[in-house]
């Protein structure tokens, strides 16, 4: 069969003979034998292992079929063809395409055409080989053009069954691995498919659904709803809705279907999607309730809570912060936060925080808490304790404030702090006053007996007459005024100490400061101008005079080194009413009426941290030897003494003002009553008597018996309370007992009483050197007859003395 028409009719009968299932090998076949061909090969174009290939279809070799492989196109002929054109190689194409010859070197001439499909795109190849050569180019090309058509009309019908098939397998695993039950229904209600979602969700099997009315299965207790459902359906195209649905074994659960109108199988049908949504609206129930609760908190918070979005917004105002802040929520709402709590001094401060934390995710402020200044509407500032936290969510991050008026926190804080200091001042003044006291006892004893014989040789020269060197009364002169400074000294350490008590006395307290006045204006220099104003007529106080003077004469000196004696100083007596203040030595309160007291001078000034120490014994600011710095220390414990105040108003470069409050006679109580005199020249009357003298101090006891032995008297000396009360048993009468009050073991208040258990008129003479809490009034209750303090003024003392052996004689 060679003739050209005979090929195309063989051809055409292979091609509309060939059966579908072996319709590729039926045309491989015929083609080969047709062109007198020992090799042919239909194939598909592939990417395998991403190279592109030939998957074969049929393949055909020295008359039988081989089976069918893939093979790659580089390197073969068929890369020349796939994708472009009919291809003819009559002779030498092993030599061409050494990949030929490597596969049978017997193959010499090849021919194939190209497969496209309706969209010229490559689909495969239809390829014949020779041994021999092949003469007839177009033969070759005409047949392989009938066969390709052929071919491509199959591959186009695999490819469309295939993607059938894909579509009905991906819409079976879609329909079946949904989450959601999916049921088909015909228009009538009847169920025609459901997937296995359905069945977790009603707990029916799906052969138990399949031909059975919806509403019979899946919407028993809910049958007029479900009607409605499918009605709207087929009115509209779709429906969706939530409702209860029951399960086979009668539980319910809450879903949403929803439904459209779909073709399927060439007819209309219903597609229902049922979603389980218990646990969301579980979950929406849940969290009402926890918003409901949250509210709740927020609304009754006793602490502010405010909130505002990335932009500065106000979106949370609770009514804590209404009180606290002074705005209505509704007016608070989208404003500015800053500009509503925040000083204006702090707002920019404020906004860089918030482009800080939105650039890096980091606040100096974030979930911490510390102390802040709000402002309320009316611009008052106020301490806040202030913490945020953050709330992160898609509109972007939202701020919440708490806050909490810390007002009340900060003015019991400063309360605590200021009775603190005031504790401690009491505590060193009360320290410093029991060291200083201690120190005035050991001094007083010193000075006794120094005074003493000082005053015993100033007898002895005196009795000595002519031939004494002329130099001594003037060198023991100027010995008693050193000892007499060094007694001042010791008077001041004693009041401060609060030991030493004054003669109180009703007094107006403008008359004492007017004396007072008088003495110290011819001390000042006339370089100070004196502003003197007294007030008239003023309830009268309870206070030593020589005190007022002591405190008086103080405050003036100070304010006259303040001003290095150029300046103006202004002292007044008045009636005050004191506002609520602190006391500047004791650190109390001060508050009430008095009569007040005021030094001020138009110096510099004094520093807080000077104001702090000043009323501190022998803390001074003045050069080496310009002062003790007692002044002010016995300052501080006379007018404590007396239940008095000091409080200082002062300040660089704007003077002081030192005022100086008495409480009036009627708010501390009965008047008192003052101590008779025992003031008294100096004589020399002989004393005759029997003398008890105690006293632990060797050299003061020394010099007392000395002392006593030159007025006449007969000494027996005791050291201490135990030998006094054997002495004054086994030693004979005394007519006098002169005993120290501060001695270990026994003090002399306590000698004194047991003495007079023994003798009830015997004078008991008490004497002291220390800051004991023994008042005059005391020692009179006790049956004492006097006490004396150290250093002791000679000529009072011996008045003393003969006054109470004249009467005890």
């Amino acid at each position: 069969m060679n003739a050209p028409d005979d090929l195309l009719l063989e051809a055409a009968r292979v091609i509309s003979g060939a059966r579908v299932e072996t319709v590729y090998a039926d045309l491989i076949r015929a083609a080969t034998d047709l062109l007198d061909c020992q090799l042919g090969i239909i194939g598909r174009y592939v990417m395998h292992e991403d190279v592109p290939s030939i998957e074969m279809l049929a393949c055909y070799a020295d008359g039988r079929f081989m089976p069918n492989a893939v093979y790659p196109l580089a390197g073969t002929p068929c890369e020349t063809v796939v994708g472009q054109e009919f291809r003819f190689y009559p002779r030498n194409v092993g030599f061409l395409f050494p990949e030929v010859r490597d596969e049978d070197p017997r193959l010499e001439s090849y021919a194939a055409y190209p497969l496209f499909d309706r969209d010229r795109q490559p689909i495969g190849i239809i390829t014949v080989m020779s041994f021999g050569e092949l003469a007839d180019r177009d033969r070759a090309e005409s047949l392989l053009r009938l066969f390709a058509q052929r071919a491509v009309t199959e591959l186009e019908r695999d490819a469309a069954a295939a993607a059938l098939r894909a579509s009905e397998e991906q819409y079976r695993a879609i329909f079946n691995a949904s989450v959601d039950g999916v049921v088909m229904l015909r228009l009538d209600g009847t169920i025609v498919d459901v997937n296995p979602a359905i069945e977790r969700l009603y707990g029916y099997q799906r052969d138990e659904l399949l031909g059975r009315q919806v509403l019979d299965v899946l919407a028993v207790n809910r049958r007029e709803a479900a009607r409605d459902f499918l009605r709207r359906v087929l009115a509209e195209g779709y429906a969706q809705t939530e409702d209860h649905a029951t399960r086979k074994d009668g539980s319910e659960f809450f879903c949403e279907p929803r439904a459209v109108l779909m073709d399927y199988q060439g007819a209309c049908h219903v597609l229902a999607i049922v979603r389980d949504i218990t646990r969301e609206r579980q979950r929406e129930r849940a969290l009402h309730r926890s918003e409901d609760l949250l509210r709740a908190t927020v609304e009754s918070a006793l602490d502010c809570i405010v909130a505002m979005d990335a932009h500065g917004r106000t979106i949370e105002f609770n009514p804590a912060a209404e009180r606290c802040f002074g705005y209505r929520k509704a007016d608070a709402l989208g404003r500015p936060l800053a500009e509503l709590i925040i000083p204006k001094r702090f707002r920019a401060e404020h906004r860089a925080g918030i482009e800080h934390y939105l650039a890096t995710g980091a606040g100096l402020y974030i979930d911490q808490r510390r102390e802040v200044i709000a402002m309320r509407a009316d611009g008052e500032e106020f301490p806040v304790e202030l913490a945020i936290g953050i709330a992160r969510g898609a509109p972007g991050p939202v701020f919440i404030g708490y806050l909490r008026d810390i007002t009340e926190r900060h003015a019991a804080e400063y309360e605590r702090q200021v009775l603190e200091g005031q504790l401690r001042q009491a505590q060193k003044m009360e320290a410093i006053g029991q060291l200083t006291g201690g120190i005035a006892h050991d001094f007083n004893n010193i000075l006794t007996s120094m005074l003493g014989y000082v005053e015993l040789a100033a007898e002895r020269l005196g009795a000595a007459g002519e031939g004494a060197d002329e130099r001594l009364p003037r060198y023991l002169e100027r010995a008693r005024r050193s000892g007499e400074r060094a007694r001042d000294l010791v008077q001041q350490m004693l009041t401060f100490s609060r030991g030493q008590q004054g003669e109180p006395r009703s007094l107006d307290l403008a008359h004492a400061v007017e004396e007072g006045m008088q003495l110290l204006e011819s001390t000042m220099p006339a370089t100070l101008h004196i502003d003197t104003r007294l007030a008239r007529d003023l309830p009268p106080v309870v206070v030593d005079p020589v005190h007022v003077e002591q405190v008086l004469v103080n405050l003036c000196i100070n304010a006259r080194d303040a001003m290095d004696g150029v300046g103006r100083l202004s002292v007044s007596v008045a009636r005050a009413e004191v506002a609520r203040g602190t006391c500047s030595s004791c650190r109390h309160e001060v508050a009430g009426d008095a009569v007040e007291l005021v030094v001020a001078d138009d110096g510099p000034g004094i520093a807080a941290d000077i104001v702090e120490r000043m009323f501190e014994p022998f803390f001074s600011t003045k050069a080496s030897g310009r002062g003790s710095g007692m002044g002010l220390s016995s300052v501080h414990g006379i007018v404590h003494e007396y239940g008095g105040h000091v409080v200082v108003e002062t300040a660089p470069g704007a003077g002081a003002r030192f005022r100086v409050s008495w409480p009036i006679e009627d708010a501390i109580g009965a008047r008192a009553e003052p101590r008779a005199s025992l003031a008294g020249e100096r004589s020399r009357t002989v004393l005759r008597g029997r003398v008890l003298l105690v006293d632990d101090n060797r050299g003061v006891a020394e010099f007392l018996e000395e002392l006593l032995a030159s007025w006449g008297l007969d000494v027996v000396v005791a050291h201490d309370g135990i030998a006094a009360l054997e002495r004054f048993g086994s030693t004979g009468a005394f007519d006098l007992v002169i005993t120290d009050q501060t001695m270990p073991g026994m003090t002399g208040f306590e000698l004194g009483r047991q003495l007079l258990e023994r003798q009830a008129d015997l004078p008991v003479v008490l004497y002291s050197g220390y800051a004991e809490s023994l008042n005059e009034a005391q020692v009179q209750a006790a049956g004492l007859r006097a006490l004396v303090r150290k250093p002791l003024d000679l000529a009072r003392f011996k008045a003393l003395l003969a006054g109470l052996l004249g009467t005890a004689a």
